[in-house]
């Protein structure tokens, strides 16, 4: 299923909670945003769409890593009066660097080790949860942990510290039940999935 697809129906998934639950404007809101983004959370162990919009855009680090080397090789010619060919191979090596090792894996795992080190710093356990979160999908295949009982129930907890660390209400049920509907519709059930949902990885890898 697409992203969009997962995206409002986790949204919805939200709205309904909210409506069922009674919460005012402001609390319907947060709802539904937690809702959409765990309905969104599974798919981070790709390289798609999803997943770079979750994380710190690649593509702008290329961009500053380039410029930097811009920067840095003008600096070296026209300040340091050092040889043409030092600011060149600065600019090339900064180049290189920028399209052989800044991709969308490394920025999830940039993303990753944002969170956890603000998280610990400040003393945020839901957030180096969800930094931990973003690790393990960084190196997991595509449908495997991310997209199993596991990750839902991780998912769900780091949503309750979440809830707690703020005195909120129903938000570890948004989670919950955002998370589960992007399994569920993933699932062999539905006739445009190819794959189906490893429920219980890494012990088992049948797929249903």
């Amino acid at each position: 299923m697409k992203g969009t697809q997962h995206l409002l129906i986790g949204g919805a998934t939200g709205a309904a909670i909210a409506f069922i639950r009674n919460n005012d404007l402001i609390e319907t809101s947060l709802i539904i945003g937690v809702s959409s983004f765990a309905s969104l959370a599974p798919d981070l162990d790709t390289n798609g769409k999803l997943s770079r919009r979750m994380t710190i855009s690649y593509s702008l680090v290329r961009k500053l890593i380039f410029l930097l080397g811009v920067c840095l090789a003008a600096y070296l010619i026209l300040y340091q009066k050092h040889d043409l060919w030092i600011g060149a191979t600065v600019l090339i090596a900064s180049t290189f660097a920028s399209m052989r090792f800044i991709k969308p894996k490394t920025m999830n795992i940039v993303t990753s080790l944002c969170f956890v080190g603000f998280g610990v710093y400040f003393s945020i356990s839901w957030l180096v949860g969800l930094g931990i979160f973003f690790g393990v999908a960084a190196f997991s295949p595509h449908r495997g942990i991310t997209h199993s009982l596991l990750g839902l129930i991780y998912f769900t907890w780091v949503a309750s510290m979440f809830q707690s660390y703020y005195e909120l209400n129903h938000i570890s049920i948004a989670a919950c039940l955002g998370y589960a509907s992007h399994l569920l519709l993933d699932m062999r059930g539905f006739s445009y999935n190819k794959r189906g949902v490893k429920w219980f990885y890494p012990i088992l890898s049948r797929e249903w």
